[in-house]
């Protein structure tokens, strides 16, 4: 039989894949098509039913277990070492922090984002910040490697825990197949297209309270001229859209990539980002994004985004008015943003993968 590898897929439960959740996906079918390992998914018993869908689909050849109806922490201590040790894995690699506390075999976790640096704009209960700052202290004993998306989110790991300075390692995330494709097709500059687009969830740190506000602020020509659409909105968000913002419920990965190539670019002024996927995927499509300064799509992307401080609102307004005005970046966003976009396929990511599988397994 085939040497076992194990990936944690029990966050996939729930409404619908987050975007952290596509990127794993999309890795994992990757990984799958050129790795010589068994794999083993575990998934939760209520695993999203979009993940059978075109865009974000586990394949075929890979072996899912579903966990049993118990909490994650239980099953991550009493029932996950047993089943790691059971098929003999030589290692495990999870899309989050969380580790078991003991394992028969090297262990993989992924450290997204760190919260930002004004506490009250990080996660929206301080239960969870503190869980979350638990888990990447737990990673100390518990990691034989962490994966980060980014170098500045590696930096911000090792100013919090510089323990995990040997073992942690940059993978970016993979954009998907409708970004990819469409950064393969010719697109004109934006300057003719209206319009701005959030891609995200509500969380605090995503900034959508001080976006509204900049957004308000605009001449009311420009902001008649470009409103603002909200892909990933839903009904229980915890922030309230003006009346005037068009919100998109469960977009799939090619009608995200269709209102990016419609607009005129992409908003993300987040206090916080792992990686900023929202970012690449506008210079996929040839349109130019909003990204906070000393952010990693800021590092990134250079002069293909425009920059604000994510915690000044005038700041963003400015940010904004240059999104929307500035030809000169429209026009390099639309030559080089594509091609730039092109390296970040899931093969490359399942490659970082694949290396850092076999440097474990060999330590």
């Amino acid at each position: 039989m085939k040497p076992c590898i194990a990936f944690d897929g029990s966050c996939l439960g729930g409404s619908r894949p987050t975007g952290v959740e596509r990127c794993f996906l999309r890795t994992l079918d990757a990984f799958s098509r050129f790795d010589e390992h068994r794999i083993v998914l575990f998934v939760p018993y209520d695993c999203h039913v979009s993940i059978s869908g075109p865009d974000c689909a586990i394949a075929s050849g890979i072996d899912v277990r579903v966990l049993p109806k118990v909490a994650l922490p239980v099953w991550r201590r009493f029932f996950l070492p047993r089943q790691l040790a059971t098929l003999r894995a030589r290692a495990l690699l999870t899309p989050t922090t969380a580790l078991p506390a003991r394992a028969p075999c090297p262990t993989i976790a992924t450290v997204h984002e760190l919260p930002p640096s004004v506490e009250e704009d990080g996660e929206d209960s301080r239960l969870r910040a503190y869980r979350q700052r638990r888990a990447r202290r737990a990673l100390i004993a518990r990691a034989t490697a962490v994966i980060v998306p980014s170098r500045r989110t590696l930096d911000d790991l090792l100013a919090e825990e510089p323990h995990l300075a040997s073992r942690a390692h940059v993978i970016a995330q993979p954009l998907g197949r409708a970004a990819l494709t469409a950064s393969s097709e010719h697109s004109p500059p934006s300057r003719h297209r209206r319009g701005v687009v959030f891609v995200g969830a509500s969380r605090r740190r995503k900034n959508l309270h001080r976006v509204a506000r900049a957004h308000a602020m605009l001449e009311p020509a420009m902001r008649r001229e470009h409103p603002m659409t909200w892909i990933g909105y839903e009904r229980a968000a915890s922030f309230s859209p003006p009346e005037d913002w068009e919100l998109v419920r469960g977009a799939t990965d090619d009608e995200v990539v269709s209102r990016i190539a419609d607009a005129r670019g992409v908003v993300l002024a987040s206090c916080s980002e792992g990686f900023g996927l929202p970012a690449f995927e506008a210079l996929a499509c040839g349109r130019p994004a909003l990204v906070a300064e000393r952010s990693p799509a800021h590092d990134a992307c250079g002069d293909l985004v425009a920059t604000c401080d994510p915690y000044d609102v005038a700041s963003i307004v400015r940010g904004l008015e240059r999104l929307l005005r500035d030809e000169a970046l429209a026009t390099r966003a639309s030559i080089r943003g594509p091609s730039f976009a092109r390296d970040f396929t899931p093969d490359a990511t399942a490659r970082g993968w694949r290396s850092l599988l076999a440097e474990v397994a060999h330590s």
